[in-house]
């Protein structure tokens, strides 16, 4: 018998005999961590969320700014390379509920030594960019991946951003 332990300390055991040349072993050990455990999406994916981790390193934080300034958002969260020729998981943001799709308010996304790293920059907020924010980790998917996989969602807490008026005073003495 074998023992092979997964990342998400599950111990899988399975008869020496049956595996074959060492070749398969590692493939079919990959495969079995994925399917066993169900934490990483669906089987043979690249990247994967971390699914020891599911705290973000990152995390949106609630601001307060001022009509016409540019907000920046950030978030980052612990990721997993599994092997090649898959997506990669990515993160996006929603506000107020509803998934940001907006060239105006652009994203940069990068992974950065085992983190995928994401920013959301808001250019001249006005009252319309009130409201809360949140980063939400996801797994690629596959060409091929039926509805409902290859989806491992993780949703950072939500940061408020509010947004002021700009008025001026005018002191008569």
């Amino acid at each position: 018998m074998m023992r092979v332990h997964s990342p998400c300390r599950l111990a899988a055991v399975w008869p020496r005999s049956r595996l074959g040349p060492p070749q398969l072993l590692l493939v079919f050990i990959s495969t079995l961590l994925l399917c066993t455990t169900g934490h990483l999406g669906s089987c043979g994916y690249d990247y994967a969320v971390q699914p020891h981790s599911i705290n973000f390193t990152t995390i949106p934080q609630s601001q307060t700014a001022v009509q016409g300034e540019t907000v920046v958002l950030n978030c980052s969260f612990p990721i997993v390379k599994l092997g090649s020729n898959y997506p990669v998981p990515h993160l996006e943001w929603w506000k107020n509920g509803t998934r940001i799709v907006d060239p105006e308010k652009p994203t940069k996304e990068n992974i950065a030594r085992g983190f995928l790293v994401s920013q959301l920059v808001i250019d001249s907020v006005t009252e319309g960019d009130e409201g809360y924010y949140e980063c939400i980790a996801v797994d690629g998917k596959k060409k091929g991946d039926k509805v409902g996989e290859g989806r491992h969602i993780i949703s950072s807490p939500r940061a408020y951003v509010q947004v002021v008026c700009k008025f001026t005073v005018i002191l008569i003495v």
